[in-house]
């Protein structure tokens, strides 16, 4: 899994599909970045004496249905597994 990982972070920097803000598949990114946004935002409105708002939902099964199928295809059309 190492190696698909290293594949897709590497083919995601190359071609920019995913946003500076989002953290999946980018090289150096980690779910702990989310907390670190948090913990920012928190001192931020502390600092300046305004509200924050957060949400939080249970993602717990929240993609059973996910068509791999056709998640794989946009992938092929994306040229992900394209070698450079």
């Amino acid at each position: 899994t190492i190696i698909i990982h290293y594949r897709m972070s590497t083919w995601v920097a190359d071609n920019r599909t995913i946003p500076e803000w989002k953290n999946k598949f980018r090289a150096g990114y980690l779910t702990l970045n989310n907390a670190f946004r948090s913990r920012r935002a928190i001192d931020w409105v502390k600092t300046h004496h305004k509200p924050l708002f957060a949400t939080l939902f249970d993602a717990t099964d929240a993609f059973p249905s996910t068509n791999q199928d056709r998640s794989y295809h946009r992938l092929i059309e994306l040229a992900m597994g394209v070698p450079a």
